[in-house]
């Protein structure tokens, strides 16, 4: 089937080894099974990307981002403070949210023009876990904003985790990152 598949003269002298009709049946059949069973894995594979993709859980690779942790009410007044900074067009903005992504992404992208969220991602991540800081490259970003989500019951202690789990990670490093820590309570002691 493989030698009929690929090499199309594979037929000539044939009327003497069988039935030519029969081997250019199963040459079609095999040809058409073949190209379906890879239309399926091609499909199947866009459909898994597509589906990680609107969850946010696909990671690329950043380098001098502006990574915001959280998506409470402030995030738009963030990201309109970001967008009107000259310095910030080309850079790339990651939102990383433990609450719906694509509720998140629906209001970002109805409340901005395309030419500033063509550079934006959202991802799905608990801030005070390492392992998500780590893949969004939070050591490599520009400026970190944590923010946190509405309605959190220990808001605050998420965000001061986040924040030593970030000191750790850039402990030894050279270059300087701008982290800004949104607290609920006055209270909240910062060490």
């Amino acid at each position: 089937l493989g030698e009929l598949l690929l090499d199309p003269g594979a037929f000539v002298g044939s009327e003497k080894e069988g039935n030519v009709y029969f081997q250019f049946l199963i040459t079609i059949v095999g040809a058409v099974v073949f190209t379906s069973f890879t239309i399926n894995a091609i499909g199947n594979f866009l459909s898994r990307r597509q589906n990680a993709f609107s969850k946010g859980m696909v990671t690329y690779d950043f380098d001098s981002h502006i990574l915001i942790l959280g998506s409470n009410g402030m995030l738009e007044n963030i990201l309109k403070a970001v967008a009107s900074d000259p310095d910030n067009n080309r850079k790339d903005i990651v939102i990383v949210t433990d609450s719906e992504v694509e509720a998140v992404r629906e209001k970002v992208l109805s409340t901005f023009p395309s030419s500033f969220t063509d550079n934006l991602y959202v991802l799905y991540g608990n801030r005070s876990q390492k392992y998500v800081l780590e893949n969004v490259k939070a050591a490599d970003a520009s400026s970190i904003y944590i923010l946190g989500e509405d309605d959190e019951p220990v808001h605050d202690g998420q965000s001061l985790e986040c924040w030593r789990l970030l000191k750790d990670m850039h402990s030894g490093r050279e270059n300087v990152i701008k982290c800004y820590l949104v607290l609920d309570r006055l209270s909240t002691e910062h060490s």
